[in-house]
């Protein structure tokens, strides 16, 4: 967890998919525990995205407003983690890259330039959404970035982003990018 300059606190709780299928829903509780061991304060986190690939790694995230009572630690437990069924329906596969990926000066934010493109014989209109997860040298995740298209790409479209990354803490080490399309409502 990490104070913000307004006295709010924003934990982030890193989760690897450590299983051979995506996996979607992720949710989980972060509480906050005082010295002698007890909570003060349990709070949903929720992930930018929906979707975490296999061997991938989403981070779920919470702001607590100030005040904050004062707390020793912070614990989290994963909730909720469904396997993705029918995925190919569900979820296009997409085809992006990082155009440009560049750390501020005092590796405390990281600009990454993301094109995103979506198969020609896709069948659908799709959401498309970009995440950019800041790592520590220690690999953890210390502040995410979310984009979505303003509008749905059709198939065999493109779209291009610029996602700013900014450090809750220490400096950034590495980013990951991550990219989710699903069908549009």
């Amino acid at each position: 967890c990490f104070t913000s300059a307004a006295g709010g606190l924003w934990c982030l709780v890193s989760v690897t998919n450590t299983t051979d299928r995506a996996v979607e829903g992720l949710s989980g509780l972060l509480t906050l525990i005082d010295r002698q061991g007890a909570a003060l304060l349990t709070v949903p986190v929720y992930p930018p995205l929906n979707f975490v690939p296999e061997e991938g790694t989403m981070v779920l995230a919470a702001y607590l407003p100030p005040p904050v009572a004062a707390y020793e630690r912070a614990a989290a437990v994963l909730t909720m983690a469904v396997p993705v069924q029918q995925a190919k329906s569900r979820y296009a596969e997409l085809d992006w890259s990082v155009i440009r990926s560049q750390p501020g000066a005092d590796r405390l934010s990281w600009e990454a330039e993301v094109e995103v493109r979506l198969p020609a014989d896709s069948a659908n209109l799709w959401r498309v959404a970009l995440a950019v997860l800041a790592f520590d040298d220690q690999g953890d995740v210390i502040g995410y970035a979310k984009w979505e298209a303003e509008e749905s790409l059709r198939p065999g479209g493109q779209a291009e982003a610029t996602l700013t990354v900014f450090s809750l803490g220490p400096t950034i080490d590495r980013i990951d990018v991550l990219a989710e399309a699903m069908p549009a409502l």
